[in-house]
């Protein structure tokens, strides 16, 4: 199959400056104040907190002797005591094109199912969500689907949310919903995402897959279940924790203060900030650990509100991090990059600069992804991609396809490396 490819007219440049401390920066209205969340940028409050999503944490008893952190070495022991002897993941690579290919080195066959892969394969994103089915979204599935065609996206992933299992755990937006419609709505998520794939399959490839949440250990359990019961319609995960201590941390502003604020043991506030990021890395550990997914969602989520936070001046936290990091590389996970922080208010993609060059360093692999939320989202903030890409020392990239071959999670995608060339792509020109 050839794949042409158009050049589309360029993009009026988006202003983007280095923030100082986003925290500081914040003043704009109250998200709960509004009737729902709007995904587009962050809305801090500017009154009083009304009705929301209510935490609650068993009552304190006597203080408990603080627990000696574990030091990389011993970390390091319990990552080798879980995988074994494992040698890296298994991954594909598309094969070159011979010069003067026959097709015109467009078609070159490769060893996995799906569309044939170009010379310059481009672009892909693998995290994505749609009103239809995410109350802090906006528009259809298959608007989405069609502006991604559009784009000339050639992988698209779709990755709803996955269920809620307390009341607790629901967002103002979502105050009409039953625990059970909210979990049948996932289920109609997968029968219209399976629907657009076979629709689409002409024009682009769709995969079909979810972000996870881990607010309390039954939502992991749950997880279990419900893969259990879907199957293979589930094709990959996106991995992504957006809890500490059972408190949203990119709900809003006040919502993620409050999070960091129920960890205050009046140790002061580096210890406090310490326990919150090692809280959120071990959150995350037990999810690579238990489900392994494909893609693990927006590394440092954890600094949403603080994108100058620098990991290495909270060593606890960041040799979790680094634990984290080694562990998914030796399963055969990739890193999304990840272009919804430019919206945020970053100067940069998630994961920042440091965890990047942590994930280099460890030879981490790193897919693309522009977690929109909506058709008004789809590759959005892409065009300053190449730039930071550059700048952190990324030169590979990759992406998934969909194989006859299991991978070690069980499901039936394969990490595929693009070809050298991909900067050059008509897609980075627009």
């Amino acid at each position: 199959m050839s794949i042409a490819f158009d050049t589309l007219p360029p993009r009026h440049p988006r202003s983007a400056s280095a923030p100082t401390s986003l925290i500081n920066r914040m003043q704009k209205p109250p998200l709960l104040n509004r009737l729902s969340r709007d995904d587009i940028g962050v809305k801090p409050p500017s009154g009083p907190r009304g009705a929301g999503p209510v935490r609650s944490r068993p009552a304190r008893g006597a203080p408990r002797a603080p627990k000696k952190p574990k030091t990389a070495e011993e970390l390091d022991k319990e990552l080798d005591a879980f995988m074994g002897d494992a040698e890296p993941a298994v991954v594909t690579e598309t094969p070159t094109a011979p010069e003067h290919s026959a097709q015109d080195d467009r078609d070159v066959t490769t060893s996995v199912i799906g569309l044939s892969s170009s010379l310059l394969e481009m672009p892909h994103s693998h995290h994505s969500h749609s009103g239809q089915f995410c109350k802090h979204a906006k528009g259809t599935l298959e608007e989405v689907v069609t502006e991604a065609i559009h784009q000339k996206f050639e992988v698209y992933g779709l990755t709803e949310h996955v269920p809620r299992y307390r009341p607790e755990d629901l967002y103002p937006e979502e105050a009409d919903l039953s625990l059970a419609e909210l979990s049948s709505q996932y289920d109609r998520f997968l029968d219209e995402a399976h629907h657009l794939k076979a629709k689409y399959a002409s024009q682009t490839t769709l995969l079909v897959g979810l972000e996870t949440e881990y607010i309390t250990g039954p939502d992991l359990d749950n997880l279990e279940s419900l893969l259990k019961r879907v199957g293979s319609r589930v094709e990959y995960i996106v991995g992504s924790v957006h809890h500490v201590n059972a408190i949203p941390i990119d709900f809003d502003l006040a919502t993620f203060q409050k999070a960091l604020g129920s960890l205050d043991t009046g140790s002061g506030a580096h210890n406090q900030q310490e326990t919150f990021l090692s809280m959120y890395f071990d959150a995350q550990y037990e999810l690579l650990r238990r489900f392994q997914p494909e893609i693990v969602g927006h590394f440092d989520l954890c600094r949403l509100y603080n994108p100058e936070l620098v990991f290495a001046d909270y060593p606890v936290a960041w040799t979790k991090a680094e634990r984290n990091i080694k562990f998914a590389i030796r399963y055969g996970a990739l890193f999304e990059v990840n272009a919804a922080a430019f919206r945020k208010g970053w100067d940069s993609a998630y994961p920042g600069r440091d965890v990047v060059e942590l994930i280099l360093k460890h030879r981490g692999r790193f897919a693309l992804s522009d977690d929109s939320h909506g058709s008004h989202a789809v590759g959005l903030n892409y065009h300053r991609l190449p730039g930071y890409l550059k700048e952190v020392g990324i030169t590979e990239l990759w992406y998934l396809q969909s194989s006859a071959v299991v991978n070690s999670a069980g499901r039936k995608v394969q990490a595929v490396k693009l070809q050298d060339g991909w900067q050059e792509h008509s897609f980075w020109l627009r």
